[in-house]
């Protein structure tokens, strides 16, 4: 048997896990509750006869609760698909909903929730098309750290031209004397024809002139080395300065103890 009175009782007075109380009044958590406020009218535990609307995935339906079906709990919610059509979903609310059973203080209820969620699926369906900015959460440090990257990579990769462009420099000032004299000019003039033979010559007396120098260096140090060897007699500067006597102080000797004592006797 179904008590509506001996539920609210336990519930409404006693302990009840869904109602939410506050400052000014007490709120129903279950899901089933056409109003969510926490009071006899509307508790959908301590009503045999009940009525709600509830949404999902853009779709309304009525759920509809009868005293008949109270000895089967996973039945005992009838669920009514309601057109997507505002006025042809309220007229079948109009039409399950018969005022001998259900009492027409819910059946305005069921209507103004109803009413409710059409119209929040309609506005949900006006905010998707709608071309409004979003905003969007945006990391300043990975932001920092990618552009830094970025930038790293970019001058690793131009890292070949800067080291042309470096001893290109160098090559128009003049550093490296005439050397690449030849190749400057073929730097100026790529077209120009190059004689091979003429650079090699080049680069092989340039090679000797070196060795010859090299030699020059090399005699001119062997022979002050061999006048460094021959003097035998090393001449050391006369150093002369004031002369210092050194004088010691004497203490005088302490008289001893035992010589004291024979002398007394």
């Amino acid at each position: 048997m179904q008590a509506d009175d001996l539920i609210w009782t336990n519930c409404g007075h006693g302990f009840c896990s869904f109602r939410v109380a506050t400052a000014r009044t007490n709120f129903c958590r279950e899901r089933h509750n056409v109003m969510g406020e926490c009071r006899r009218r509307y508790c959908p535990l301590a009503n045999s006869v009940y009525a709600t609307i509830r949404e999902f995935g853009g779709h309304v339906y009525l759920y509809t609760k009868s005293i008949e079906r109270a000895h089967t709990p996973n039945k005992m919610w009838a669920k009514l698909l309601l057109d997507e059509d505002y006025m042809k979903a309220l007229q079948q609310v109009t039409e399950t909903l018969d005022e001998d059973v259900y009492s027409k203080f819910l059946i305005h209820r069921v209507k103004q929730r109803l009413t409710k969620v059409y119209q929040y699926l309609e506005r949900a369906k006006q905010l998707s098309k709608s071309n409004d900015r979003t905003l969007e959460r945006v990391n300043v440090k990975e932001d920092r750290v990618d552009k830094a990257r970025a930038e790293k990579a970019e001058r690793m990769a131009k890292i070949d031209l800067v080291i042309k462009d470096q001893l290109l420099q160098r090559l128009k000032s003049g550093v490296y004397g005439d050397i690449y004299e030849n190749l400057q000019d073929m730097m100026l003039n790529p077209q120009a024809p190059v004689d091979e033979k003429q650079i090699e010559q080049e680069l092989e007396e340039e090679l000797v002139q070196y060795e010859e120098d090299m030699s020059e260096d090399i005699e001119d140090w062997a022979q002050n080395y061999k006048e460094e060897k021959d003097k035998k007699d090393i001449e050391y500067p006369d150093v002369k300065g004031p002369k210092i006597n050194i004088e010691y102080e004497e203490e005088p000797a302490e008289p001893d103890e035992n010589v004291q004592d024979n002398t007394q006797n």
